[in-house]
């Protein structure tokens, strides 16, 4: 999928990628990232260190090293969950789709996740319909990476939910509560939905 999203980004431009801002946690789709900014994000220098087999000093070595599909680990999305009780019906839109890479430190071991832009859904629909997923289960049942999402054929676990503060549910609660935190949220959920059919 991260190579739909590269040639939408690049070789066709057709989608615009969004910074996270000075806070780093920006998901509104306030800061359009100019090309020189993607090129750098896409393209990042790791800095690695390796021994000098003459001195026995460590040497800072930078590499351009391009983030490919490997290195994605996860994507976050942010939607829009909406119930008409007009006509008992639950509509979920997803309004936006972040790429997630791991952040390593100097030693090379992670240390923990990073979101590498936000883009905006409905703008990436259009190419997300002209690529087509493989489905191991099912090699006859063809499906576009937009129909993926629509069917909301993936797994995902709530990690924020719209408040005063924009927190997310790990910096409120940890362990144990962050977990509790989340089920509360899906119940509520459900609850909310259940209700719509309740008489």
């Amino acid at each position: 999928m991260f190579d739909v999203i590269r040639i939408g980004l690049i070789d066709q431009g057709s989608i615009t990628a969004y910074g996270l801002g000075p806070t780093q946690e920006d998901d509104e789709f306030r800061y359009p990232m100019g090309q020189e900014l993607l090129d750098s994000t896409l393209n990042p220098v790791m800095i690695r260190y390796t021994e000098n087999l003459d001195t026995g000093e460590k040497e800072e070595v930078r590499n351009v090293e391009p983030i490919g599909s490997d290195d994605v680990v996860k994507y976050k999305l942010k939607e829009d969950w909406i119930f008409d009780k007009q006509r008992s019906e639950r509509y979920v839109r997803i309004i936006g789709i972040a790429p997630v890479v791991n952040k390593y430190n100097e030693s090379g071991e992670v240390k923990g996740t990073k979101e590498l832009f936000w883009l905006y859904y409905p703008e990436c629909r259009y190419i997300f319909n002209n690529y087509d997923v493989f489905n191991m289960h099912n090699g006859s049942q063809q499906m576009t990476f937009d129909q993926l999402f629509q069917m909301r054929m993936f797994h995902g676990t709530i990690i924020k939910e719209d408040n005063v503060f924009n927190r997310r549910i790990e910096q409120s609660w940890k362990g144990v509560d962050a977990l509790m935190e989340n089920e509360r949220i899906k119940n509520e959920l459900f609850t909310l939905e259940h209700d719509l059919w309740h008489y």
